[in-house]
């Protein structure tokens, strides 16, 4: 019978179990030893007894240093300025840059933000070519968000969170560069301190408050499943949500220039060109920025995947600046 690598552990464990139960019974049988019994090495020549080791003498116990324990970090309990705003319908207004850029602008334990965000120009400016590089090699994941891969995952399902991992891999260090908050911390540029309250205060804030946990009228059901979703969200804002929102300015800026992103890819056959025709006409009818977007879906079905890629380069140089 052939066993994998992966099961011999098992079938090891599972040998040693059944001689574990069997040794008591093999020692229960016990034949009478006979009268005399000659010594089985009569015939050899007998070894002289070596000298008995000296006792060995006790060593005495070093006394083990204690290793010091990590400073536990204590935020400072200091007023901060919302990023989840409302316009005058009352609706969340959206970011205006990615969510932990955003944050860092109200933190209040940066005292100096005009100095601390010049200081940080050139980190910005060499992450933004790295993070648009990870977002187009990865833009058919990027899709995937898009079809709420995180709205939708289930906590309590391996194969829901597979999916969830599947996605955000690609996003997280050593595949890509380190999220923009790990990377000032680790270059000095910010505070245990700061980077904490960035983090778990301000951003945590903002998530939950757009992300509401209402109990009346949910059954335990429903309530376990809001709250996977805020977690989710949590999760979301965590990690990859600058590739989120560049990628959402990256289909804006191809919502009000279709055309002209259009005009700068190569190797369009006029079937593929054709159909562009109608996606451009459904774009340019939508009344909202919104509906815009929404009719760029049909170009996953027109392009192949490299030309996917190709099409987010070219709307990321449409982003204004």
């Amino acid at each position: 019978m052939h066993v994998s690598k992966a099961l011999m552990p098992f079938v090891a464990a599972g040998f040693a179990g059944v001689v574990s139960l069997a040794t008591p019974v093999w020692s229960q049988v016990v034949t009478p030893p006979p009268a005399q019994v000659a010594p089985v090495d009569e015939h050899i020549e007998k070894m002289p007894v070596p000298p008995a080791r000296p006792e060995a003498q006790p060593v005495e116990a070093q006394p083990v240093q204690a290793q010091p324990k990590q400073a536990q970090i204590v935020l400072p309990d200091l007023p901060f300025e919302s990023l989840a705003q409302k316009d005058e319908a009352g609706n969340f207004k959206p970011l205006s840059e990615p969510i932990q850029l955003a944050a860092l602008r109200v933190n209040p334990t940066i005292e100096d933000k005009a100095k601390f965000f010049e200081d940080i120009k050139p980190i910005l400016a060499e992450r933004s070519l790295n993070v648009q590089n990870v977002l187009v090699s990865n833009i058919d994941l990027l899709e995937r968000v898009d079809d709420g891969v995180f709205e939708r995952v289930d906590f309590k399902d391996a194969a829901s969170i597979k999916q969830l991992l599947e996605v955000t891999k690609p996003f997280l260090p050593p595949a890509a560069p380190k999220s923009l908050l790990e990377e000032l911390r680790d270059t000095g540029k910010l505070t245990p301190v700061q980077f904490a309250f960035t983090a778990n205060k301000i951003i945590r804030d903002y998530t939950l408050t757009i992300n509401p946990a209402p109990t009346e009228g949910l059954d335990s059901t429903q309530q376990a499943r809001v709250s996977m979703q805020r977690a989710a969200a949590l999760l979301k804002n965590g990690s990859i949500e600058e590739y989120i929102f560049i990628y959402n300015q990256a289909k804006a800026a191809a919502a009000e220039n279709f055309d002209t992103v259009v005009g700068m890819m190569e190797g369009l056959d006029e079937g593929k060109k054709s159909e562009l025709a109608k996606v451009s006409e459904s774009v340019k009818a939508a009344s909202t920025k919104a509906d815009k977007i929404a009719a760029l879906r049909p170009l996953r079905d027109v392009l192949t995947i490299d030309q996917r890629k190709e099409w987010v380069r070219h709307c990321l140089i449409m982003i204004p600046q």
